[in-house]
């Protein structure tokens, strides 16, 4: 499937692949219902300072430990606390300021809503810059190694160097500050406006692709990631809440996710990332930005009661947003970013048969402000139609919104003309049409920004409205008739033909002689007749007998060595053997019938004079006339020559 790029910072998600179905681009199953607008806010400190600045805020439990670091941030927590190692609290440069109660003489750097569940703990906790502790729920005795610290231990524990405590080295902090919690942070109200904005940017609408490159030709990631991908990246929209919205499988097959080259997330192009599908458990993927601009990037798990991340994890550049959700935090990372969450474990379960040791909660805090304040845009659908006066308007145009809105019309119709709708995906179709409809070649929808040239939708006809959009699509249909075919001649459908009879052999007729295709015989060249001698014959030997007129019979018989002499030097054609009458003779010529007399011919069927006169069997080459007398003719002089000769020959035996 041909995929187009289409830039984000235009017309945000526009071509949306579909893959299997619609697929929310980016990958998100579009919201069940339309967001309410959240107007631009940071959703750590809800401006004014909800979280009274704290980096880890959780509204119930905190473990710490086993397997951690420390945190160079500090940590409020509404529940109980628990910790299993010695384990560092506002480590580091000096942490951003909290809260102080009347009368304390430094801010404070550890807060417990509930109790220290000193049965469950083990080690020593140290607060370092000098940091105050609070613990709402008493349950503990506060002592003084020396005037410069503060041991707090179980109750009835009598020596500063107990285990487990709870110590600071640098400040004596009285046991009435220990136990006064006036002006600490609301958790309940903190945590309610969490909860909402949380849900509420998951259903913003996604306003950047999953590209797979980092340059300007990087085309969009197929959705969903159901498959290891090594890195995609996002195009960031200067001035703006950078929206993106994956599944957790999605996330945990992403090895990298970074920026386009060059651009960075700042404090006015904050980076909202939404993990949405329920529980989250797995890696977090590397981050190709670093921690410089983890404070303007935040992972928001809004329908999660369970998040888990796991060892072979990278760094979180980011805050961790899951306030209804109970974090684990069993990676070998850092996170670089505030926590919000229900309840919070920063270390390795080693009840689950974990490796590994889970690294630092660095203070970089978030600071700036998202926003999805805009759910609406406007989209105009156009007809064009090409090779054809068809009316466009003969065709009705729809598109569908993912909660079902749809927009109907033809083109140029008000309710499809700049018509308002929800921001986000809609569904674009055209019906109707004349009544050849079929002869016409239907394009891609091609949409943009008003006034902009349009980019070719994907497949399923899936456009993003981004938030305050005005997008514009035309659907072109080219006129193409088939071309017509050659009209066949009608082949007539024969009727039942009368079944034919034997067909006759038709009595060949008698090839005439001249018209056969006969071995042509040479042209008896007329034999130069020597004049005999004469010579009486011995009496040995008898006289030839002269051949009667009829048809020469074969010539009189002499002794071997006399008759192959002559039949080696004698022309082929003027011995009888050779022009027997089987050669050319028809079989209507019976040779046993009296022979005809002396210079007759035998009858012959007549033949067509041909334009040549050629000679045949029957006669003398050009003359017509009887061969067969002159044959018997020269068989007695070659006889009479032959005699002749052997007479005259010498004798061997004087």
């Amino acid at each position: 499937m041909t995929r187009t790029r289409t830039r984000n910072r235009t017309i945000g998600a526009l071509g949306a692949l579909a893959l299997g179905g619609l697929i929310a681009l980016p990958g998100l199953v579009p919201p069940t219902a339309e967001a309410a607008p959240i107007a631009a806010v940071n959703p750590v400190t809800l401006g004014e300072r909800a979280n009274s600045g704290f980096l880890v805020f959780v509204r119930g439990d905190v473990q710490l430990g086993p397997s951690s670091d420390e945190a160079e941030g500090t940590i409020a927590a509404g529940g109980d606390l628990r910790f299993h190692q010695a384990y560092n609290v506002a480590a580091g440069r000096p942490p951003a300021s909290t809260f102080r109660s009347p009368g304390d003489d430094a801010d404070t750097y550890l807060y417990v809503g509930g109790r220290v569940s000193w049965g469950a703990s083990s080690s020593a906790l140290s607060i370092h810059n000098g940091g105050y502790v609070k613990i709402a729920g008493g349950d503990f005795d506060v002592l003084h190694k020396n005037p410069n610290s503060t041991e707090i231990v179980r109750p009835g524990e009598t020596s500063p160097d107990a285990s487990p405590r709870i110590f600071n080295d640098r400040i004596a902090q009285p046991a009435a500050s220990v136990a006064d919690t006036t002006g600490a942070p609301d958790f309940d109200a903190a945590f309610a406006r969490y909860t909402e904005l949380s849900s509420g940017f998951g259903q913003c609408t996604p306003s950047n692709e999953l590209l797979d490159g980092p340059g300007e030709n990087a085309l969009p990631v197929p959705r969903p990631i159901d498959r290891h991908v090594s890195q995609v990246y996002l195009d960031l929209i200067p001035g703006r809440t950078n929206v993106v919205t994956m599944t957790g499988a999605e996330l945990a097959n992403i090895d990298q996710i970074g920026f386009l080259n060059g651009q960075r997330a700042t404090r006015d192009t904050p980076v909202l990332i939404n993990i949405v599908g329920g529980d989250f458990e797995g890696p977090i993927p590397r981050q190709g930005w670093d921690a410089s601009q983890a404070p303007y990037v935040l992972f928001n798990f809004p329908d999660a009661s369970r998040v888990h991340v796991t060892a072979n994890t990278a760094e979180l550049n980011g805050t961790l947003y899951a306030p209804a959700a109970r974090v684990a935090w069993q990676a070998t990372q850092n996170i670089s970013g505030n926590v919000i969450a229900a309840e919070f474990v920063h270390g390795l379960d080693r009840a689950a048969g974990l490796a590994g040791h889970s690294r630092e909660l660095h203070e970089l805090p978030f600071d700036a402000e998202l926003s999805c304040d805009e759910n609406t845009g406007r989209l105009t659908l156009v007809k064009e139609v090409l090779g054809s006066d068809e009316d466009p308007r003969s065709w009705t145009l729809t598109g569908t919104a993912a909660d079902g809105e749809t927009i109907s019309g033809s083109t140029g119709d008000p309710a499809v003309t700049g018509a308002e709708v929800p921001a986000g995906q809609h569904v674009l179709e055209e019906s109707g049409g004349p009544a050849d409809v079929d002869d016409y070649v239907v394009g891609g929808w091609m949409c943009g920004p008003r006034g902009e040239e349009g980019s070719l939708v994907m497949e399923g006809g899936v456009v993003t409205v981004p938030p305050g959009g005005d997008i514009v699509c035309t659907i072109v249909n080219t006129y193409a008739p088939p071309t017509p075919e050659p009209t066949p001649t009608p082949t007539p459908e024969p009727g039942p033909s009368p079944t034919p009879g034997p067909t006759e052999t038709p009595e060949p007729s008698p090839t005439p002689g001249p018209t056969e295709t006969p071995e042509p015989a040479p042209t008896p060249t007329p034999p130069v007749t020597p004049t005999p001698t004469p010579t009486e014959p011995e009496p040995t030997e008898p006289e030839p007998t002269t051949p009667g007129p009829t048809t020469p019979g074969p010539a009189p018989e002499t002794n071997a060595p006399e008759t192959t002499e002559p039949e080696t030097t004698a022309p082929e054609t003027t011995a009888p053997e050779t022009t027997a009458p089987e050669t050319s003779a028809p079989e209507t010529t019976a040779p046993e019938t009296s022979a005809p007399a002396p210079g007759s011919t035998e009858p012959e069927t007549p033949a067509p004079a041909p334009a040549t006169p050629s000679p045949g069997p029957g006669g003398v080459a050009g003359t017509g006339v009887d061969p067969w007398p002159l044959a018997g003719l020269a068989a007695i002089l070659l006889a009479a020559g032959l005699g002749f000769a052997l007479r005259r020959r010498p004798s061997t035996h004087d």
